[in-house]
C-alpha cells in the first residue's frame, strides 16, 4: 500500500484547510495510506473521509509554553516514524554533519549527531522527517550540515525541508502569542521554542518580523 503524510497546523476553515482534505481523501479512497497530521483540534473543522488516520499533537490548544508543545510536537513525529516503521538512532558525527536520512533494504533510518546540542538535535529529527515526507522518492539518501547557512539552502529539496520543519516546531501562531505577550528578544524566543538562535532568526525573517535583537 502507498503511503502519503499531510501536515497543515488545523483544518479550521480556510482555503488551504479545505483542499489539504479534499485531497487527503482523494488518496484514502483510492486505497492510499494516508496520515494527517495536524497540531490542533478545533470546533469548527472541515471534514475528511473516515480512512484517514488522524494525528493531533494537541487535542485542543493549551496553554501549556512553547516549548512544551515543541516537545509534543517531537513525539508525534517519533509516533509517525514507528508507524512507517522508520528507525531513529543517534551516534556521533563529524561536527559539520547534522543528520542523515537512508535507505538500505527497503527499510528508512534517520541518524541524528548526538555530538550537537539537543535544541539542535530536535530540529534535525524534524528537517530530515520531512525529507522522508517530501523527498524519498526522489533519492534514497540524505546527508544534512548546518541547515541554515546559505551554501545549504541552495537546493529546493533543502529549502523545503527546512521550510517544513520551521513551520512544525516554530509555528506562526505560536510566535504570534509569545510577541504579543512581549517576548521580543531573539534569545528568548529561540529558548521558549527550543531551536537554535540562527533557527529562530531565520524564521523570524520568513515570517517578515524586523528582528531587535542580533545576539549570536
Amino acid at each position: 500500500m502507498k503511503k502519503i503524510l499531510f501536515y497543515i497546523n488545523t483544518l479550521e476553515n480556510g482555503g488551504a484547510e479545505r483542499a489539504i482534505c479534499n485531497t487527503a481523501s482523494y488518496f484514502a479512497e483510492h486505497d492510499w495510506k494516508v496520515i494527517l497530521l495536524t497540531s490542533y483540534r478545533v470546533e469548527k473543522e472541515y471534514t475528511y473521509s473516515d480512512k484517514i488516520q488522524r494525528v493531533i499533537i494537541e487535542q485542543t490548544r493549551t496553554n501549556d509554553s512553547a516549548i512544551r508543545r515543541n516537545l509534543n510536537r517531537i513525539k508525534a513525529i517519533r509516533k509517525i516514524c514507528k508507524d512507517y516503521k522508520i528507525d531513529i538512532k543517534r551516534e556521533g558525527m563529524n561536527p559539520e554533519i547534522s543528520g542523515k536520512l537512508e535507505q538500505n533494504n527497503n527499510k528508512w533510518c534517520i541518524t541524528i549527531n548526538s555530538k550537537h546540542s539537543v535544541n539542535r538535535q530536535r530540529y534535525t529529527l524534524a528537517h530530515e522527517f520531512a525529507h522522508y515526507c517530501l523527498h524519498r522518492n526522489a533519492k534514497s539518501s540524505f546527508e544534512d550540515t548546518a541547515f541554515f547557512r546559505k551554501e545549504e539552502n541552495k537546493t529546493a529539496m533543502e529549502y523545503e525541508a527546512n521550510q517544513f520543519a520551521a513551520e512544525l516546531l516554530m509555528p506562526e501562531r505560536d510566535i504570534k502569542d509569545a510577541i504579543s505577550n512581549d517576548i521580543v528578544s531573539l534569545k528568548d524566543l529561540a529558548n521558549l521554542f527550543g531551536v537554535s538562535l540562527i533557527a529562530m532568526r531565520t524564521r523570524l525573517t520568513a515570517l517578515g518580523y524586523k528582528l531587535v535583537d542580533d545576539e549570536e
